[in-house]
Formats: structure tokens, sequence, C-alpha cells
């Protein structure tokens, strides 16, 4: 386990932070195999070592939430959560909501990097003249080239280093920074490939919704995501980055997350920042949670405009 005297923000470096929940590995390891079908055990012992828990941190300074020790998910566990077929979903708001905005910087004369291109849904959007993508998954990689795009298998920090004259009209990483461990030298790259004047979007889940209280989401703790995000972060980071905010958006619930937002309403009776219950994850309990939340699920249905979904995007300028 790190010291906390040696522990710092990966954003601002800042060494003011606090600690607001602690997470045993062994029930993590546990809610993958019951719910995911994952066996974690030996990728932990692997990693981690000695540590028997994840403490999540928050940043004094910027507001960055994020888990210490920084374990990130290896090739075998991202194939084996793709497993499901629903890893990159069609149809995502915030990529509805990206295309509008590129698309309308230029039509259609526009240079696009994606980090992250995951499959290409994004890229099929788009109405640009370059579009660039960087994905390390193999399986995107070869899904995004197969729908006719052009990727590389390589991290930002990298493509920057090997193109250090490139500069694009929009830079876009959906659902990544979450996964990352070294955020302050991915942001800077991802700054130094936009041009001055063009922007900057990113897409994250949103800690500032009901994601925050949901329990025995383990996708939502690591290996699987290093640090959590909130409006406020990117707030912060306008003066760390010398960046302008153009828009922030909390996109609306969305259908696939309907039973996720009910069961957490629910669940929060059992009482506030609860992270895990073995209970509610075994098959009989979890249905049982699942009947319990209807008329939660219903009024998600029927209200979902008025509710804050999965994820926010923040669209900035670089100056």
């Amino acid at each position: 386990m790190v010291s906390e005297e040696l522990i710092k923000c990966p954003m601002c470096s800042s060494k003011k932070v606090a600690k607001i929940n602690e997470l045993s590995v062994s029930d993590i390891e546990y809610i993958y195999r019951i719910r995911h079908g994952i066996e974690m055990r030996n990728f932990f012992v692997d990693h981690i070592f000695e540590s028997e828990s994840f403490i999540l941190y928050r940043c004094k300074k910027c507001d960055l939430e994020f888990y210490s020790p920084m374990v990130l998910g290896d090739g075998e566990f991202y194939s084996q959560l793709q497993g499901g077929g629903e890893y990159y979903p069609e149809g995502k708001l915030e990529h509805s909501y990206v295309a509008s905005v590129v698309n309308n910087i230029s039509k259609g004369k526009t240079s696009v990097l994606e980090i992250g291109g995951g499959n290409g849904n994004l890229a099929e959007l788009l109405d640009v003249d370059k579009y660039v993508a960087l994905e390390l998954n193999p399986n995107g990689l070869e899904c995004i080239k197969k729908k006719g795009f052009q990727a590389y298998n390589m991290t930002v920090e990298r493509f920057t280093e090997s193109n250090p004259g490139d500069e694009f009209d929009a830079v876009i990483a959906c659902q990544v920074l979450e996964h990352v461990e070294n955020v302050h030298t991915f942001i800077e790259s991802s700054i130094r490939l936009t041009k001055k004047g063009g922007l900057l979007i990113f897409s994250v889940p949103s800690r500032d919704t009901f994601m925050s209280d949901e329990i025995n989401n383990v996708l939502n703790m690591p290996p699987h995501h290093q640090t959590l995000w909130g409006a406020s972060v990117f707030s912060n980071m306008e003066d760390i980055y010398k960046l302008k905010i153009m828009n922030i958006v909390n996109h609306r619930l969305e259908p696939i997350h309907y039973m996720s937002y009910a069961k957490t309403m629910s669940g929060n009776l059992l009482g506030r920042g609860i992270r895990i219950n073995k209970l509610l994850s075994k098959p009989f309990w979890s249905k049982l949670h699942g009947v319990i939340s209807l008329p939660l699920y219903m009024y998600a249905k029927f209200f979902s405009g008025r509710i804050s979904g999965h994820s926010i995007t923040v669209v900035f300028m670089r100056q």
C-alpha cells in the first residue's frame, strides 16, 4: 500500500488530498465473479501484490477523485468484458452531441483526432475532411479500419511524439479519461494536438449523478476506472491548462441505465456511500431488489428527460 504521504493528484500533482472511501479488493473480485462471470483473483495477485484495498481520494485543489493504487486492466480483462457484446453500444447520446458540435465547425472541412475510437461508432457520425483514431484495443482497431477509417494502435503521448507538427480542429476522447493512469500527460498531449482556437472534447461518466451511489458497479472501480469526474473538475481545468469552457452537457438518463438508476435510488434506503453489498449481488436478492425497484424504473422510463444520466460532456476551446 502506498504511504499517504506519497499520494498526489494524477492531474494537478497536489498532495492536498482527502480519503473519502475504501474498497476491499476481495469484494471487487467477488462481484466480478458473481455478476460478470470474470475471475479476477490471478489478475489482482499479479498486479497489486500486498494491497488489500483500493482507497478513493479527492484532490482538495482540482476536486478530481482517484483510486490508489492505480491498477489498469490488461488485454485479457477487456476481452472478457467485451464478451457480453455491449461494451461499445451504438446510439450513445454523447456521440450524437459531439457529432453535432464537430460537424458545425466548418461544414466538412474539419480535421479530427479521436482518442479511444472504440469500434468507430462516433466516426460514422462525423462529416469531416480528415479523421484519425487512436485505439489500443486490437478488436476495436480492426473494426475501425474495416469501416475505412485511419487508425493507429498507440497512446496519445506516443502519437504526439511521433507527429510533433500535427494539429487538429477537434480532439475528442469519449469514455477514456476515467481509464487513464497518467491524467496530466494525457491532457497535455491532447492539448498539444489541438489547434489554437480548436476544440478539445471530453466525455466521461459523471459522479454528479446516481452513479456516485450505485451499489456493486465494479465497472466504476479499479481496474476499469481509475478516476471519477464531475463538472467541478472541468471548471478547475480552465485555470490549470488555460482552456476555455464552451459548454458542459449533462446527458439525460438513457434506457440502458433505467434499472441501474432505479436500483440505486432504492438502494439508498440502506445508506448512501455503500459501494459494495455482497448480499444484493446474489441472484435471488438481486432479482428481489429489481422487483422492489420497479416503481422507480417506471418513473425513470417516463421522466428520463428530467434525470441526469450516465455521462457528462465538456467542450473546451484551446486558447
